[in-house]
């Protein structure tokens, strides 16, 4: 098996326990032809944060090789879920009249009962000028 590097490596980032998979760390791999596929030489271990230096050997249909050293980078999870992991707000339509400023937080249904101090905006200004 003869070592080859015309494929671009793309780091990914994976939570500690997450597989990651062989073909998100190709860059190309969408673009090689259709029945290539792509493993890990050795198992990454994800057991613990850090960064990863894992082999992809990439096979292609007629049965050639290529290695290409990666990059996997083992993150650490977060200690405390956060509010936005422990909250999911529910999209709620509003109507208001032309010219009328709308409140973003009248288009969450159930922004009541998000935590205390949640607060909620527009991305995007809303126009209200016109009725289109």
């Amino acid at each position: 098996m003869q070592i080859r590097t015309s494929q671009k490596a793309k780091d990914q980032t994976v939570k500690v326990g997450e597989e990651p998979k062989a073909e998100d760390s190709i860059e190309n791999f969408k673009g090689l032809p259709e029945g290539t596929t792509a493993k890990f030489k050795e198992p990454v271990d994800t057991k613990t944060p850090g960064d990863k230096s894992p082999v992809v050997v990439v096979t292609y249909p007629d049965g050639s090789t290529e290695e290409v050293p990666v990059k996997v980078t083992v993150e650490k999870p977060s200690s405390e879920p956060t509010d936005a992991d422990k909250n999911e707000p529910k999209a709620k339509d509003q109507t208001v009249k032309v010219g009328e400023e709308p409140k973003a937080e009248d288009s969450i249904e159930n922004f009541k009962g998000l935590p205390e101090g949640t607060t909620a905006k527009f991305k995007e200004p809303v126009d209200t000028k016109n009725t289109r």
